[in-house]
């Protein structure tokens, strides 16, 4: 039994710890995205991976994260921005971001 709830545990502790990544990066790309995009917008729609190779520096563990929310949602983060949303709210909205992540 004292296994199974240890096992527990450390599921439940890789959940929060993943959401919180994903959160972490969410918002990282979507301050980048919104520095690149003054300059040059088609660039970063056609050059997702190089973007986030930049952000992430080829990481094992954050690298899969940035290539899931910019393959997902890189026009949902472009509109947002485009209509003044914050990171936290754009990250919030596609789900990458809860209340908890504050």
């Amino acid at each position: 039994m004292k296994l199974i709830l240890a096992l527990l545990l450390v599921v439940s502790l890789v959940a929060v710890t993943e959401a919180g990544m994903e959160c972490f990066m969410c918002r990282l790309i979507v301050s980048t995205v919104e520095k690149k995009l003054a300059s040059d917008e088609g660039g970063i729609n056609q050059n997702g991976d190089k973007l986030c190779n930049e952000i992430t520096g080829g990481n094992a563990v954050l690298d899969p994260i940035c290539k899931k929310i910019l393959d997902g949602f890189l026009d949902q983060i472009i509109d947002g921005l485009k209509d003044g949303q914050t990171a936290d709210d754009i990250c919030k909205k596609i789900k990458m971001c809860t209340a908890d992540n504050n």
